[in-house]
């Protein structure tokens, strides 16, 4: 209550020392640091295929599973999670911190490329 009565009977000093930190403020956000383009590490790798107009399931079984299974016991890979919809798959693969995103994608190709088992109508992933 004290500092709320002392703001009451000093106006003057009150708005001075609120335009004080105000003009800090500005000054503070001019002096940041900034940078156009960030750098940015992406640590994710994400495999979609699209199989128009299987259910689910089927997805699953037919798509999601082949490729899942290739990826097992892969050194770089933290977390493999995915999805099946009616009509698409997902993986979504997190690296391990540390990790050679760009080895790792020409990796994934690769094994992608080694699933032959996908059906005549799913599109490449």
């Amino acid at each position: 209550m004290p500092l709320i009565r002392y703001s009451i009977d000093n106006p003057l000093i009150t708005n001075l020392t609120l335009l004080l930190v105000l003009v800090a403020g500005v000054i503070s956000w001019y002096a940041m640091p900034q940078e156009m383009f960030p750098l940015i590490e992406l640590d994710r790798v994400t495999i979609t295929t699209e199989f128009q107009g299987a259910a689910p399931a089927e997805v699953e079984r037919q798509v999601t599973l082949p490729i899942e299974e290739e990826f097992d016991g892969e050194a770089d890979i933290d977390t493999l999670m995915s999805s099946s919809s009616e009509g698409l798959s997902s993986i979504i693969i997190e690296l391990k911190q540390g990790s050679d995103v760009d080895a790792f994608l020409d990796e994934a190709r690769s094994i992608v490329d080694r699933v032959t088992d996908l059906p005549e109508e799913a599109e490449e992933p």
